[in-house]
């Protein structure tokens, strides 16, 4: 008998007699999710066990919101304080969050509402640049920029437009868009391409 077929027939036995006693590890285990008057979840209940003879573990998620219904935190079963912070501004866009496990994270939104400007843990900078107001197609986005920290800044991301013809606006104006790695570029103006183009690039090639 072929050697990688035994070995396929003794991991569905195990498996077989694996799925009782799964079953019966995983009985009277469930989730209970609590909600306030505003269908918010603020506390999770999950309850947990490795072997039948364990009683079950409760492991509790607790989640604070504003008055305006924005998360404010949440505490995992890990740690006794919050492991998530977030802050929002006045229009409800999350602006700075604070995990145990990437850091801080500021994100900064125009007044369109559009990104802006974003910051991570390792103070790696992003901007994001859209025409300006004396353009007749302004709002597109054109490119994005990337700093890390002690580094020159360098275009990460770059969009290039269709002319503005009757033609051309008839279909999607996003041609041709090049990031670092592996910038496609869209031989044609419709919403789905019908032929794209890979290739590698220098970042200062952007």
């Amino acid at each position: 008998m072929n050697v990688t077929l035994i070995l396929l027939i003794s991991t569905l036995e195990v498996l077989c007699l694996s799925l009782p006693l799964l079953a019966l590890i995983h009985q009277g285990t469930p989730t209970i999710k609590v909600q306030d008057n505003r269908g918010l979840a603020i506390r999770t209940l999950e309850f947990y066990r490795t072997t039948t003879e364990d009683p079950p573990e409760i492991r509790l998620i607790q989640q604070k919101f504003s008055a305006i219904g924005n998360l404010l935190s949440q505490q995992d079963p890990r740690l006794t304080i919050p492991n998530f912070l977030s802050q929002t501004s006045l229009t409800g866009n999350i602006i700075h969050t604070k995990s145990q496990d990437s850091g801080n994270l500021f994100t900064l939104n125009d007044i369109e509402g559009r990104s802006f400007y974003q910051q991570d843990a390792r103070h790696t900078q992003r901007n994001w640049l859209y025409e300006s107001a004396e353009s007749p197609f302004m709002g597109r986005l054109l490119a994005i920029d990337e700093q890390v920290a002690n580094q020159p800044s360098q275009i990460r991301e770059r969009f290039i437009y269709a002319p503005a013809t009757p033609e051309s606006q008839a279909y999607n104006l996003c041609v041709k868009s090049f990031v670092t790695m592996i910038p496609p570029a869209v031989n044609n103006n419709k919403v789905l391409p019908f032929k794209d183009i890979f290739k590698f690039i220098n970042a200062s090639y952007c």
